[in-house]
């Protein structure tokens, strides 16, 4: 009976404690599985190499069954293909096996070619599972004979934009090569830039190459005109006994065009006015001519003129004395390039449209000017554009227009008349320092180009120029080793704002940029060749080479009343040492 008695007493107590239990144990489980919080810096580490098979530079190597990569952390698999690749080139593609997450295996279906160097290539788009990717391409090199080729070729890749993905590619010269056809095959040695557009193209035979920077869209290993982009080189590369190392080979990146324009649009406005819209930027060459025809009763419409809209550089405005109802018109256009030279593949260009007998009863205004009145430190170069909200009739601003001093001295200077509601009036020379200006605008004499009158208004528009002792300079010497090459083109840029500052100088002489307010700058020079005064950047077909430049990878900083002196360029080519 007491057996009993206590047995019930202890069954009290359990049911009693057992939540208190199980909270004990519930606790004891979630320490025992607790997890780092959620959030913390983001991963912005990349990958690293720390294993690797064959070691760097091994030499006799006669068969290799596979070159194998550890990682210092997990990859996105997916990243791997596309972006491996062992040069010169096997006949079988290489098969790829995980071992884990973090090494890989590629397996040579091949044999090696006796006494050949080979470089196997891992490209910068190997990503871990943060999307970080290698910072530079990795490479292991081996040979199947005594000794590794130690030709070396590098530089620089530039562009407006630069993108990861860009490639160069080397491609042997010889005696039976049609050079001009190399780029649309496959190279037989190639590798990536890095993060900053460096490359490093080596173990070459000695050889002679010619090489490009292609950003290869479908990674296809060859150039498609209009759909990659291009970097051309100023001369081929000849590495031998006496050279065998080239540097400062410097790209630009251009997408070369072969299609002329085209007409993608036409629309009709009041008052006799036709917007063309085609699809590039266009150029007018010495035989443009508009014909603008009325279909119906075969009748010729005159052209008052024509404007191009900075704000829209695919668009041309045709001016016409008015349209007579509402009729059916073509308009043809000859005499039409783009900016790369291409014609229309049909010409002349060939359009039809309807037009609107609407008038625009909107009366011609004077919209203000650039520099506009009272503004103060406008730079000694200045351009002085006039806006109006119609196309105006250029012979009469020009009658109508004064630029002078304060003290009525006329300033002389040159219209032009690309946009006819924009004209642009650049004064010969250079202004004064700290100087006042005037512009004089008689609207009452001007009229818009359907001869219809501006308010009887006689503007008055004044401005100051900058002054010298808020401005600097910056000097050096320019220097090319090959005398025939005359002239360079040096420019400076400010990293803030849009102005440009341009000037010639003369192989083995000193500059000068004078007047710069003060900042960092940027600057560059190219070799003019042709002594065009213009960056020609080649082309591939008929084969051109481009031009030759340095960009100074350091900023200039300008101080007001200060010289900063020294700023060189010597276009030593083949030097391990930076221009």
């Amino acid at each position: 009976m007491l057996f009993i008695q206590d047995l019930r007493r202890f069954k009290l107590i359990f049911i009693f404690r057992f939540p208190i239990v199980i909270f004990l144990l519930g606790s004891l489980l979630y320490c025992a599985y607790k997890v780092a919080p959620s959030g913390g810096p983001e991963d912005k580490i990349p990958p690293e190499i720390i294993g690797y098979f064959p070691p760097k530079d091994s030499v006799g190597i006669s068969s290799l069954s596979y070159v194998e990569i550890e990682f210092s952390e997990t990859i996105r698999q997916t990243t791997l293909p596309n972006n491996y690749w062992i040069i010169p080139a096997l006949e079988n593609d290489l098969e790829v096996k995980w071992k884990g997450s973090k090494k890989v295996r590629f397996y040579l279906k091949d044999s090696l070619e006796k006494d050949q160097t080979y470089v196997f290539t891992l490209g910068t788009e190997v990503k871990d599972m943060r999307n970080n990717g290698l910072t530079s391409p990795f490479q292991i090199a081996f040979s199947s004979g005594d000794e590794l080729d130690q030709g070396l070729i590098s530089g620089r890749v530039f562009s407006d934009r630069l993108q990861s993905g860009v490639y160069i590619n080397a491609y042997l010269l010889g005696e039976a090569v049609e050079e001009d056809s190399l780029i649309f095959q496959k190279p037989r040695y190639y590798t990536q830039i890095d993060k900053d557009g460096f490359f490093i193209l080596n173990y070459l035979q000695m050889s002679r190459y010619r090489l490009i920077a292609l950003l290869d869209g479908d990674y296809s290993g060859i150039y498609t005109m209009e759909a990659d982009q291009i970097g051309l080189p100023f001369l081929d590369i000849q590495l031998d006994s006496a050279q065998s190392e080239f540097n400062n080979l410097n790209f630009y990146l251009i997408q070369e065009d072969t299609t002329g324009p085209r007409i993608v649009g036409l629309d009709t406005l009041p008052n006799g006015e036709i917007q063309v819209e085609f699809s590039e930027e266009i150029r007018l060459d010495d035989n443009f001519r508009v014909e603008i025809i009325d279909t119906v009763h075969n009748e010729t419409y005159p052209m008052l003129g024509f404007s191009f809209d900075q704000q829209f550089p695919t668009f041309i405005n045709l001016f016409l004395s008015s349209f007579s109802g509402n009729t059916e018109f073509s308009v043809r256009l000859e005499g039409i390039t783009d900016l790369a030279g291409n014609a229309p593949k049909t010409s002349p260009l060939f359009r039809r449209f309807s037009a609107p007998a609407e008038q625009d009863t909107t009366p011609p205004k004077f919209l203000g000017s650039n520099p506009d009145s009272r503004s103060t430190g406008v730079t000694f170069d200045t351009q002085i554009s006039l806006n109006f909200n119609v196309p105006v009739d250029t012979h009469l601003v020009r009658q109508n227009f004064k630029f002078q001093d304060t003290t009525s001295l006329a300033i002389s200077g040159k219209f032009q008349f690309l946009n006819l509601r924009k004209p642009l009036f650049e004064p010969d020379g250079t202004l004064g320092d700290e100087t006042v200006y005037e512009m004089v605008l008689n609207l009452a004499e001007i009229r818009d180009i359907w001869q219809r009158p501006f308010p009887d208004t006689l503007m008055t528009i004044r401005f100051t120029t900058q002054s010298k002792k808020n401005l600097g300079e910056i000097s050096g010497q320019l220097f090319a080793p090959n005398f025939e090459w005359k002239q360079a083109i040096l420019e400076a840029s400010p990293l803030r704002g849009q102005a440009k500052y341009q000037l010639l100088v003369q192989n083995g002489e000193s500059y000068m940029f004078n007047d710069l307010p003060d900042g960092l700058y940027q600057l560059h020079a190219i070799l003019d060749l042709n002594e065009n005064s213009i960056w020609d950047k080649g082309k591939t077909n008929p084969w051109t080479f481009a031009e030759p430049f340095i960009f100074r990878s350091d900023t200039i900083k300008v101080r007001k009343r200060w010289t900063t002196e020294g700023i060189d360029f010597n276009f030593n080519f083949g030097s391990t040492h930076e221009p």
